[in-house]
């Protein structure tokens, strides 16, 4: 899947969601910044569980880096397929129906995103697919504390490239 996309940007690290020991080994005071998806939707409905995203959330203030949240495609959370598998993917017809359901859409875990069922608040989300009711479009919010660091570049008084009045 990546292939097309390729060369991928250097230095870019993938950890298996829910690892812990990798999540504390990849993310140092040289990380710039974590991405992840609260609700990955690539296979059946995949839940990122409330203590991982926590314990991003406490990674990246210690080190400094953003939370970076993928919220383009929310979807709800998934409900057990049956009691006996214990899981909560749904199989077979069942998972493309619960898909179809879910694919994308503002609100459609219960909250408006994903990521309040974790109580996180991430320093940029990525959103899209419901914003325009089947128009392609897509926005970024961002945390006050980012937001401070965007838009044009303002003078300051040691800028020698300043003009002058």
């Amino acid at each position: 899947m990546q292939e097309p996309f390729t060369p991928l940007l250097p230095g870019v690290q993938h950890i298996a969601a829910e690892d812990e020991a990798a999540a504390r080994a990849a993310i140092t005071d040289e990380t710039c910044g974590v991405i992840v998806e609260p609700i990955q939707g690539e296979g059946g409905v995949h839940v990122i569980s409330t203590p991982f995203l926590q314990l991003l959330r406490r990674l990246c203030d210690e080190h400094k880096a953003l939370l970076i949240l993928d919220e383009v495609q929310v979807r709800r959370r998934a409900r057990p397929s049956n009691a006996a598998s214990g899981g909560l993917i749904p199989t077979g017809g069942a998972m493309w129906r619960a898909r179809r359901r879910a694919q994308c859409g503002l609100g459609r875990t219960g909250k408006l995103w994903g990521h309040e069922w974790a109580g996180i608040r991430p320093d940029v989300m990525t959103l899209a697919k419901a914003l325009g009711n089947g128009l392609p479009i897509g926005a970024i919010c961002v945390s006050n504390q980012v937001g401070q660091g965007a838009g044009p570049p303002r003078p300051n008084s040691s800028s020698s490239a300043a003009p002058r009045a």
